[in-house]
């Protein structure tokens, strides 16, 4: 194994622990509403390494953080929507450096998969009423979309520049 492949295994670790600390550990509770940084972590892969990589790393950090804190029994649809979450990520930030690109990706990941699939996995395995939980997460998501879109760009716009004073051709 190459060093660049153990640099970038190494990180994608580091990172994979970060969004476990942050989405088990440290977050923002306002009622029912659960804000957080978790996405970070796994659209940074996603911008530096792609598609199979922030989804692995999605898959990584839902198992990771249901063995360290289970809230609920284990529910692979769990696992799906991180694994989703990560290729978009990767799919619409790896090598892109666009507020178009951004949004979708936010939109995406918040709107099918937050609202939608993880309603459904929660109405399915914890008997959550389905409607009442969608309500609650149009809320978050009015609110956690614009932030997250902009603490996004802002890390795309940091990533790229870095990028570019290691590699100029890039």
């Amino acid at each position: 194994m190459s060093n660049i492949m153990i640099k970038r295994l190494m990180l994608v670790a580091l990172l994979v622990a970060i969004e476990v600390a942050l989405s088990r550990f440290l977050f923002f509770e306002l009622s029912t509403l659960r804000f957080g940084f978790e996405f970070l972590p796994i659209a940074l892969v996603g911008m530096l390494f792609g598609p199979i990589w922030a989804a692995s790393a999605g898959v990584a950090a839902d198992i990771l953080g249901y063995a360290m804190l289970p809230a609920i029994p284990y529910f692979p649809g769990f696992t799906a929507a991180s694994l989703l979450a990560g290729a978009i990520y990767g799919m619409l930030l790896h090598n892109k450096d666009s507020w178009i690109c951004t949004i979708a990706a936010v939109g995406i990941v918040c709107l099918p998969l937050s609202l939608g699939l993880e309603a459904l996995w929660l109405h399915m395995t914890a008997g959550a009423n389905f409607f009442a939980d969608l309500q609650e997460r149009i809320s978050r998501c009015l609110i956690i979309v614009p932030i997250q879109i902009i603490v996004t760009r802002c890390m795309s716009y940091f990533v790229h520049l870095r990028i570019s004073e290691v590699n100029p051709s890039v």
